[in-house]
């Protein structure tokens, strides 16, 4: 973790182009948006590459190698993947691209992938007591270890990512689920304003149940039919009449993969 900030505070410091890779699931997609939003606020220059879920499949591709190097990429964070990326992350890493992994997936090797820098609580050498954390708990940790701070107006996409991803809702999950489903009844992402309004829950109780059947088949629906860009759009808005327009066309597109299914 410690190298991770100061790979961080170094890019800020340098004024270097930081690029973060996501997933396209509703964990990845909450994720990305957290490492994001805390990196622009931090004042820094954010790429993010987004794969598309039939072209380019799972975690890191030729293409993400492709574009950091396009983009003169100093730092490359991945959110919710990454463990399993040896080929690619040797490959960034002879570019002279620090790499910070941010995943919670079990390692499939005995050997690890040359990054600057793993966070991952599934790791045997991890001192973490915690192992259970989802894709988005992990960022989360990564972004109060930059900022110093507790965020917790950012639970709300701690919770969504959380329960969505379907890991145990136990201990640390919990508490962090319970405490962001609070902020997501009240959340003030105008994108999930948006979302919770045309799902037809605006004035009911945000549960448990709300993310797993209702909010989060929408938010995946957009990576199935479409691209998760839109998703990720939406939970990026900062205009209204932008974020309006996202939900429904997301919600057109979870009526497409109902009528699929």
């Amino acid at each position: 973790m410690q190298i991770a900030v100061n790979l961080v505070k170094k890019a800020i410091k340098n004024k270097e182009k930081v690029m973060v890779c996501g997933d396209y699931d509703v964990d990845g997609i909450t994720s990305l948006t957290l490492l994001k939003n805390t990196l622009n606020f931090l004042g820094l220059n954010v790429v993010h590459y987004l794969p598309h879920r039939i072209k380019d499949g799972y975690g890191l591709n030729k293409d993400t190698l492709q574009l950091a190097k396009q983009k003169n990429i100093k730092l490359l964070i991945t959110a919710d993947c990454g463990i399993s990326n040896h080929q690619q992350i040797k490959e960034l890493r002879r570019s002279n691209i620090e790499v910070i992994i941010t995943d919670h997936h079990e390692p499939q090797d005995m050997e690890l992938p040359p990054a600057s820098s793993i966070i991952n609580p599934r790791l045997k050498s991890s001192g973490y007591k915690y192992r259970d954390l989802a894709g988005v708990g992990v960022a989360y940790k990564l972004c109060q270890a930059i900022t110093g701070s507790t965020l917790l107006d950012d639970l709300d996409l701690v919770s969504l990512g959380t329960i969505a991803d379907v890991v145990p809702l136990l201990s640390e999950n919990r508490i962090m689920v319970k405490e962001g489903l609070s902020r997501l009844a009240n959340t003030k992402r105008l994108g999930l304003k948006a979302l919770i309004e045309i799902s037809g829950i605006k004035d009911k109780k945000i549960t448990s149940y709300s993310v797993s059947y209702i909010l989060s088949p929408r938010i995946n629906a957009s990576g199935r039919i479409d691209t998760a860009e839109v998703a990720l759009n939406l939970l990026m808005s900062e205009k209204e009449d932008e974020a309006g327009e996202l939900a429904k066309t997301i919600d057109m597109h979870n009526r497409q993969r109902q009528k699929i299914e």
